[in-house]
């Protein structure tokens, strides 16, 4: 527990370092200015002592925080009933949290910006852009031609112009993602239990502009053509031709079977390709890395499974780490683009479930610190074929493939 108080202490100091900050300038717009208030004056000796001075005013931000999935670590998906979040899932990447909760735990937190959301998501899995494919550190400072939403030169989005919080809760998610989202633009301040980070949120459902008249000669112009695929595409099949091109490549394989392989002299190894990317590691075995990747497209109705910590697998058949469902036809279904990640992770013959090896945080058991004390053990270990898939959400092009022109 006392690891956890200081992070929200710090978590929370962060905050007020922010807020007293932002709110500095005068003219900004605000309806009050954090550095003239006496509760904040100091001298503050910790961060704790910050929090406590928060809360006098801010007396629920606590307890919506530790309510929070970023907090928590854990989520009730309500299409499944799965329980999921870090304390429960896997992935093919660092694999879990579970013995390395000191390197998942070295994060930022503070007021929200790219570079404090980013100090997670982009990194996630181990390294920029590894994860995800549409999520990295070229998103600190795009150009329109990246992403027309956060581009600089265009929308200049931070992550939270989609990701509204209402009580410290971040509108999205990736475990229950929104597949489809039939409706017009959402209002200001509308309660409807929509997503609010969705396309259709902003632009609608019919976002692209029929040509004049062309309804009332019965003909169909681009615009009209465009919004009748809206029942079968997501935005994202069009408006993100590719991912993983805004010159960071992304992970689409990881083999840990090599993991721990040493050189002639015993000493861990990189090798890295003509980019000098690395594409192989002792501590973490062979990668497979692209960029500008054209995605996979699948039909998705908002249904996922996932395999979790306990669940028993098959070792004759390569075990999907999660389970997208959809077909054509049904009403919440549509083509989306995804990353398709493969891999191998070891997994535990008695059992038939996958393995968490301890890697990152320092103690005498920790294989990359151990070198080569445990590198034969767990090359004694038996690996399965895995793989994942990580729907494209973000990235949206200037350019797409069908330019909207009637």
């Amino acid at each position: 527990m006392k690891k956890y108080a200081v992070l929200i202490a710090f978590g929370l100091f962060s905050l007020a370092l922010s807020a007293l900050a932002a709110n500095s300038d005068t003219s900004a717009n605000t309806t009050a200015d954090h550095s003239k208030f006496k509760a904040l004056q100091g001298p503050f000796k910790t961060g704790e002592e910050v929090t406590q001075a928060c809360l006098k005013c801010h007396t629920e931000a606590a307890g919506q925080v530790m309510q929070t999935r970023h907090w928590t670590w854990d989520y009730t998906n309500p299409g499944t009933g799965q329980r999921l979040g870090k304390k429960t899932m896997l992935n093919s990447f660092c694999i879990a949290d579970r013995s390395n909760e000191a390197f998942c735990n070295a994060c930022h937190i503070g007021k929200t910006s790219r570079d404090t959301c980013g100090a997670c998501h982009f990194y996630g899995g181990g390294g920029d852009g590894v994860k995800h494919g549409d999520l990295d550190s070229s998103l600190n400072k795009p150009t329109r031609d990246l992403d027309v939403h956060m581009g600089t030169d265009g929308g200049n989005f931070t992550c939270a112009t989609c990701h509204l919080t209402e009580g410290h809760k971040i509108a999205g998610s990736r475990v229950a993602p929104t597949a489809a989202d039939p409706h017009g633009a959402m209002r200001r301040g509308e309660k409807s239990g929509r997503n609010p980070a969705t396309c259709q949120a902003c632009h609608g459902d019919q976002p692209h502009k029929p040509g004049v008249g062309g309804s009332l000669l019965g003909m169909l112009t681009r615009g009209d053509r465009l919004n009748a695929h809206t029942h079968k595409l997501a935005c994202q099949t069009c408006h993100i031709p590719a991912f993983a091109r805004g010159g960071v490549p992304t992970k689409m394989r990881w083999d840990w079977s090599t993991a721990g392989t040493l050189d002639a002299n015993g000493k861990p190894f990189q090798k890295k390709d003509e980019h000098g990317h690395v594409i192989f590691d002792s501590k973490k075995g062979d990668f497979k890395l692209s960029e500008n990747v054209q995605p996979d497209y699948i039909w998705f109705d908002g249904r996922v499974d996932y395999t979790l910590k306990t669940d028993r697998i098959d070792p004759a058949r390569i075990v999907q780490i999660n389970r997208f469902h959809g077909e054509p036809g049904v009403a919440d279904a549509r083509i989306w683009p995804v990353k398709h990640f493969t891999g191998k992770q070891p997994y535990d013959l008695k059992y038939l479930t996958l393995l968490v090896p301890h890697t990152a945080t320092p103690d005498k058991t920790a294989l990359w610190y151990n070198y080569p004390e445990l590198c034969i053990n767990f090359q004694l270990c038996d690996f399965q074929k895995c793989s994942a898939i990580f729907l494209i959400f973000r990235r949206n092009s200037p350019n797409p493939r069908c330019r909207d022109k009637a």
